[in-house]
């Protein structure tokens, strides 16, 4: 020591020596950190095997990030809450990144907290009672809601043409006035398209799909049961719905999970910032970014708009709030999806009830025409089954078998 001590040239020596150590460290920590709790508090989502599952080619697309891309100021966007992964590891909800391609986008199993906390504005008493869930099956889901041109693609006449906005007709728009069984109806020629089991029976169903309302008629439904696509019977063909390897509508459990995108705020953008009650006919600034929905003072609300124009969430889809509604497969009760599916928290792989008598059934998302605090993640709509309305969309998923991965 005393030799290096007393060298010029040993002083270079163990300066380097030093600035390597410290770039090591400083390596290890960064390494070490990832995903942890950041400096607000939020924590990041992950998987709690990360190291050894993860895609490095796959980019992080969490919404703390600092891309670019995600980047806003801070009149656009919202304070996001991510899940916080139990530490006992018994609710587990995976690192949120985005694997789309085609128009599909890759939903993997997790668990996550369904429902919405008591103070959000205008959330529903009953349906949106929080409730733990786990899904034990990834999914893909379409990337953006159908769009006319992928309906008109399977042979069906475009029902918008036929509709009270026939300036909506467009290609990328998504396609409405369709009701609950014609969606089942788009899934099950997707499915046959593409060789895969279908997982609805819409034999016996009566009317010509995407037909039957009259001109220039904003809504067409429960009064024009004989004119419409209907159905009278339980269609589904799989008494587990989860297993049917077709494509489907999105379970209640499934749709909420991937419009989250890892997040438990009112939107995956963060919390409403000046919307309160159902009078608030207010810019909204955590939805400016992501949906289209009623938010001008005037009271004026955007009609409907060509797919993927807003910022998507951190799955990558797009319009998963405002524009259309989107119709699930859930029959909306009024209670919550506990109270439906008859069971206890947690639940896993749920549906709600199968009841088939009662003919109401759900819709998603927010719509162009609601005011910004209907276009919460949890925000339950419901219509007749056989309803067809101007504002009525719905976009698909298929359960990923073991031949997916």
């Amino acid at each position: 020591m005393r030799y290096i001590l007393g060298n010029r040239n040993s002083y270079s020596i163990l300066f380097v020596l030093i600035l390597a150590l410290c770039s090591c460290n400083k390596s290890s920590k960064v390494s070490g950190d990832a995903g942890t709790e950041n400096d607000s508090g939020d924590t990041a989502v992950q998987n709690s095997d990360e190291s050894e599952t993860a895609d490095d080619s796959a980019p992080d697309t969490t919404l703390d990030s600092e891309d670019d891309s995600q980047s806003d100021s801070d009149s656009e966007t919202g304070d996001v809450t991510f899940f916080d992964t139990d530490p006992t590891g018994e609710c587990v909800h995976p690192r949120v990144t985005e694997k789309c391609s085609d128009g599909w986008c890759e939903i993997p199993p997790g668990c996550y907290i369904y429902g919405s906390p008591e103070d959000q504005p205008c959330r529903g008493a009953l349906t949106e009672t929080q409730v733990q869930v786990t899904l034990t099956r990834g999914f893909m889901m379409q990337q953006t809601e159908v769009t006319q041109a992928q309906w008109e693609e399977m042979g069906f006449e475009n029902p918008v043409e036929s509709g009270a906005f026939r300036d909506y007709v467009a290609p990328n728009k998504p396609v409405t006035y369709v009701n609950w069984y014609e969606a089942m109806a788009y899934a099950n020629a997707l499915s046959e398209k593409e060789g895969l089991a279908e997982c609805y029976n819409l034999a016996n169903c009566t009317g010509v799909i995407g037909s039957g309302c009259e001109s220039k008629r904003e809504f067409c439904g429960v009064k024009l049961w004989d004119q419409v696509y209907n159905c009278d019977y339980d269609p589904h063909v799989y008494e587990d719905w989860y297993a049917c390897p077709g494509y489907r509508l999105p379970t209640a459990a499934e749709w909420e999970y991937a419009a989250r995108a890892g997040t438990t705020t009112a939107t995956y953008n963060g919390d409403f910032k000046v919307s309160k009650d159902f009078s608030d006919f207010k810019v909204e600034p955590v939805l400016e970014p992501i949906a289209w929905y009623q938010a001008a003072d005037t009271g004026e609300y955007y009609p409907i708009q060509e797919s993927g124009l807003k910022r998507p969430n951190n799955w990558g889809l797009y319009d998963i709030l405002g524009n259309v509604d989107e119709w699930i497969d859930y029959i909306f009760t009024g209670f919550s999806l506990a109270q439906n599916q008859g069971e206890e928290d947690p639940l896993v792989d749920p549906v709600g009830t199968k009841e088939e008598t009662n003919y109401r059934r759900t819709r998603r998302g927010g719509k162009s025409s609601q005011i910004a605090c209907r276009c919460a993640v949890t925000t339950n709509g419901e219509n007749t089954a056989s309803d067809r309305t101007m504002n009525g969309g719905f976009r698909l998923v298929r359960t990923l078998s073991a031949s997916d991965k």
